[in-house]
């Protein structure tokens, strides 16, 4: 989805670069859309999961239970990579050639 939004708005990023923006505009422009999202996901998901992981955990015999310091682990190491692949492709994005960016159409 990253990659796409950002092959979409090419002619954008290079408009904005000759205007006068920087990288870091740029890649705070286009993750803080993908952050919020995230954000929205992890408030929805991090309740169902633990729910359903405590369900999960009574079928069995022995278990440890669900710990919240697991779920907090989970979510943030997703946070980590999609904020990685985030600000790799706007970054990438943002540094490429304007000449081909603003000449692709």
């Amino acid at each position: 989805m990253v990659i796409y939004t950002t092959e979409k708005r090419v002619r954008e990023i290079g408009i904005r670069k000759v205007i006068g923006a920087s990288v870091k505009d740029i890649v705070n422009e286009l993750s803080s859309s993908f952050i919020k999202l995230l954000m929205i996901a992890a408030l929805i998901a991090i309740p169902i999961g633990y729910i359903s992981g405590i369900f999960l955990m009574s079928v069995f015999t022995f278990h440890d239970g669900v710990s919240i310091w697991m779920m907090t682990i989970v979510v943030v190491a997703i946070f980590s990579i999609a904020l990685a692949t985030i600000v790799i492709n706007a970054a990438r994005a943002a540094n490429n050639n304007l000449v081909h960016s603003l000449r692709a159409e």
